[in-house]
């Protein structure tokens, strides 16, 4: 007799209850991180899924269109790969969308697909908005745009214009210029303009505190750093190269430092961030992004601009300088050549230079000082001797000297400093001479 195989009734409900309740799937959101947020902020998305799921499910947290809706629109954020129960979090970000107080997030599965209610409560989302826009007018000249680290912005004890654009003209700010400013601080709402001077000249640091009235961060603290040049005397560096000969071959391409001697003449092409020292008399020209030069009374300065950056120039008074912006007019200018490199020409630590080469017997030169005349010893064979004044011009110069003695007549000469430079072979060797 074949036997019919049988189940209990118990054993079949049994079995008819766990496949439900493996197949019975829900999604239920549990949190938000925040409520408001602007774009680019993390949010974390938490939520317990029941039930189990299928091969290679995903949870994906949406958000939903400007309205609140998800039926006309919606943004992916995040994903996580998982087929059991349990409570998940998915760590992702706002993405760039528009201004909205009403948008909704949910979560949902992909296998089988099944979607939580969404979150209940409406989230405002708002864009970032950038910094305020300030200008700083050099002595009204035309405008150049910060943050610019190391921006020249002027020169101490003249008013500097600053102007503050904000992104809302309902926009807060509060300013804090600095310690040697005065005034030292501002409070204003919206676009406004302030004449501020310095004490000292040096590095600035101005901190503009925003509070907003629409966008995002609603707070936020905005740095911008520039500079304030003055008269006070420039310490030329043991680093700067000397220029003693007009138009040398070569100039270093990184930013360096040079100082032209007297009565030179030279071009510099793209002479970007270099600060240059120029002595009386010298006659410089060229352009470059960021330079700084410091010209002594009786020097030329044609400098042009690179990529619409004015060079800075502080200037003596009876430097020859054009009306530019960044030009700056000091009553009298110096130089401190404590830590500078030796030169010869300025007889400035000449007791570390190197004779040239070519130039191999120490020329002598007397009386010094001289009422008049002076004697020249040791002279190279065919050498230029010049005399120049303290402006760098030269007085007299003598040609192809056929012999090692010469006498040079400075009676008619006004009382001060002068140079005798011999030049032979491509070296020069420069004597200081005080007419008395």
């Amino acid at each position: 007799m074949k036997r019919i195989p049988t189940i209990s009734l118990s054993a079949t409900v049994l079995l008819l209850t766990f496949y439900a309740a493996a197949r019975s799937q829900t999604i239920t959101l549990d949190s938000l991180s925040a409520s408001t947020f602007c774009t680019g902020d993390p949010v974390s998305v938490t939520f317990t899924a029941t039930g189990v799921w299928g091969h290679k499910n995903a949870f994906t947290v949406q958000l939903s269109d400007a309205s609140g809706s998800f039926e006309t629109g919606f943004s992916n954020l995040g994903s996580l790969l998982d087929t059991i129960a349990g409570t998940f979090t998915i760590q992702t970000s706002i993405p760039s969308v528009s201004t909205s107080t009403h948008y909704r997030i949910r979560v949902i599965a992909a296998n089988p697909y099944s979607t939580s209610s969404d979150n209940g409560t409406d989230i405002s989302i708002s864009p970032l908005v950038a910094g305020p826009y300030v200008q700083m007018n050099l002595k009204g000249s035309d405008a150049f745009g910060l943050p610019m680290s190391g921006t020249a912005a002027g020169l101490a004890e003249e008013p500097l214009a600053i102007q503050f654009k904000p992104a809302s003209n309902a926009d807060t700010l509060n300013v804090d210029f600095g310690a040697d400013a005065t005034p030292s601080t501002a409070h204003h709402i919206g676009w406004f303009v302030d004449s501020v001077t310095y004490a000292t000249g040096g590095v600035k640091v101005m901190t503009i505190n925003v509070s907003r009235a629409v966008g995002c961060p609603s707070a936020a603290v905005y740095r911008d750093t520039f500079r304030v040049f003055d008269c006070t005397t420039p310490s030329i560096p043991h680093s700067a190269i000397v220029v003693d000969i007009p138009n040398p071959p070569e100039y270093l391409m990184e930013p360096h430092s040079y100082w032209i001697d007297p009565g030179v003449s030279c071009t510099f092409v793209q002479a970007d961030y270099d600060t240059i020292y120029v002595e009386p008399g010298a006659n410089v020209t060229g352009s470059g992004n960021g330079t700084v030069i410091y010209a002594k009374q009786g020097s030329v300065i044609n400098f042009g601009s690179e990529m619409n950056t004015v060079p800075i120039i502080i200037y003596a008074d009876s430097a020859n300088v054009p009306k530019q912006p960044g030009a700056f007019k000091c009553s009298s200018l110096s130089f401190d050549y404590t830590t500078a490199p030796p030169n010869v020409v300025m007889h400035i630590n000449d007791n570390e230079a190197v004779a040239p080469a070519d130039i191999s017997a120490p020329v002598q030169v007397s009386p010094n000082p001289t009422s008049g005349l002076i004697t020249l010893d040791n002279i190279p064979a065919k050498a230029t001797v010049t005399e120049v004044n303290v402006l760098g011009l030269s007085v007299e110069e003598i040609k192809a000297v056929n012999t090692s003695n010469l006498t040079l007549d400075l009676s008619k000469e006004a009382a001060g400093t002068y140079y005798i430079r011999i030049a032979s072979n491509g070296s020069v060797i420069t004597k200081k001479i005080i007419k008395e």
